[in-house]
């Protein structure tokens, strides 16, 4: 049976401090026009259907599948947001805070619908990290707003002379 996301119902958001990770690491994960953000920080969603998940501070907080036998679905639609801010112009502090704006989603298939956007924005002048989609399956992105103004997308911006993250995706099935 489904669960619905919690997410506080009157922002619908979810936004934590500088250098903090958000990981949803679980069975399904629905995101139905919610936001999920972080500055200078870690987004990770992983679906796992069947297997342990390890992780480690090195320094900052990484996630090992190397257990999972099998994972879920990740569906983003009516307009979600996962983003990342990275904000940081010096790098001493930028190592400071062990990690730039990066964004992993892992999961059998994930779809992005209804103008849905996973995107990170550079806006310091240190070259931004990356997002990394793992579909075993399949990855679709689909569909705009109710307004048709929003496409569904995965984005890299920079917002200044410094270099955007790059885009990773490894699946066996991509639908634009």
């Amino acid at each position: 049976s489904r669960v619905p996301p919690v997410i506080d119902n009157n922002t619908k958001a979810l936004e934590l401090n500088t250098g903090k990770t958000i990981a949803l690491i679980g069975g399904d994960i629905f995101l139905e026009g919610g936001s999920l953000k972080t500055n200078s920080g870690s987004i990770e969603l992983s679906s796992v259907g069947s297997g342990e998940v390890n992780f480690s501070f090195t320094p900052h907080l990484e996630f090992n599948y190397d257990r999972v036998k099998f994972f879920q679905d990740i569906q983003l639609s009516q307009q979600s947001s996962v983003q990342g801010n990275s904000l940081y112009t010096n790098q001493i502090i930028e190592n400071e805070m062990n990690n730039v704006a990066s964004i992993q989603l892992k999961a059998n298939r994930i779809s992005l619908q209804d103008g849905s956007t996973i995107l990170v924005n550079n806006r310091g002048n240190l070259p931004a990290q990356q997002i990394k989609i793992d579909a075993t399956q399949s990855l679709r992105i689909i569909g705009t707003n109710l307004t048709e103004i929003q496409t569904s997308s995965i984005q890299s911006q920079a917002f200044s002379n410094a270099k955007g993250g790059d885009i990773n995706i490894s699946t066996q099935q991509l639908v634009v």
